[in-house]
């Protein structure tokens, strides 16, 4: 297709995201029963626990989103998603 970088276009970068999500939840999965977990979840909002495990995901986000944007799939959508890029 004309006008699509695809020297910027990572291969297995989704199985890397997913990879990197499984250890997120595998992680979160061995820690869930330890005195300073059970502890702090007393004491937090229901709410906290899916926004700490997405914020822990979100940073590797573009390994997922990054192909299909630089591809021009989502063009519209790359406008808005922040990126960290080189300068």
């Amino acid at each position: 297709r004309p006008g699509v970088d695809t020297s910027r276009v990572l291969l297995w970068s989704n199985t890397a995201f997913f990879v990197w999500n499984f250890g997120v939840v595998m992680c979160e999965r061995l820690v869930v029963g330890t005195r300073l977990v059970r502890f702090l979840s007393s004491i937090t909002p229901r709410a906290v626990v899916p926004l700490v495990i997405v914020m822990c995901s979100l940073p590797m986000a573009h390994w997922f989103g990054g192909p299909y944007m630089y591809g021009g799939f989502l063009e519209d959508y790359a406008k808005f998603v922040p990126m960290i890029v080189k300068i």
